[in-house]
């Protein structure tokens, strides 16, 4: 459980006694542990060097566990803070790469997807990976995903994606389609109607 801050086992367990009984010495811990003297006294100098235990001086060290909050808290924020740094600069990476592959493929300006699946798990890709807004234009005689069966733009909503859709005016023309419609509205969609031109 505590292996994402850095704390592996049996220094968990440990840990976790200590939390539990207080203090104590490391003779307590292996009889209470049934763990071998030597593991008790590798986790205890490993979670004392993390900081997450301290013990009295002189020859018979008591064994105390930092409290959680002041042990661990900060590790996780720390651990955080990283994830969400290295999620940045892997998205940066990423756009690098793609701006590096379009310099040097001219081909890949223009992706063709041939299939309806294919295409249904390309459309659901994009709407997971986007982030700000998606420009959708939605046809009659749905060749990937029938009307309302798009539960990724839903999601996208829900993370602050904006949704422009247009739509043709034969789309209407099936069933169901206007109810579907008005709840990608009710969710946040910006729904366009075709223009009639007289």
């Amino acid at each position: 459980m505590l292996e994402a801050v850095g704390v592996r086992e049996p220094a968990e367990s440990v840990y976790r006694l200590l939390v539990a009984s207080g203090r104590a010495s490391a003779e307590e811990l292996v009889r209470r542990t049934g763990m071998d003297p030597a593991s008790v006294r590798h986790a205890l100098d490993s979670l004392t060097g993390m900081g997450l235990v301290s013990h009295t001086d002189g020859e018979l060290r008591v064994f105390r566990a930092v409290p959680p909050d002041v042990a661990l808290l900060p590790r996780i924020k720390s651990g955080a803070d990283a994830l969400e740094l290295a999620r940045v600069e892997a998205a940066r990476l990423i756009e690098a790469y793609q701006d590096t592959a379009r310099r040097h493929h001219a081909g890949q300006l223009l992706e063709v997807i041939t299939g309806a699946e294919a295409l249904r798990q390309h459309l659901r890709q994009i709407q997971t990976s986007a982030r700000e807004e998606m420009l959708w234009f939605c046809k009659a005689q749905y060749v990937a995903m029938p009307s309302g069966s798009n539960a990724e733009e839903y999601e996208a909503l829900g993370r602050g994606v904006r949704y422009r859709v247009l739509y043709e005016k034969a789309f209407f023309d099936d069933e169901g389609a206007v109810d579907n419609v008005a709840a990608g509205v009710r969710a946040g969609e910006v729904a366009t109607p075709p223009r009639i031109v007289p």
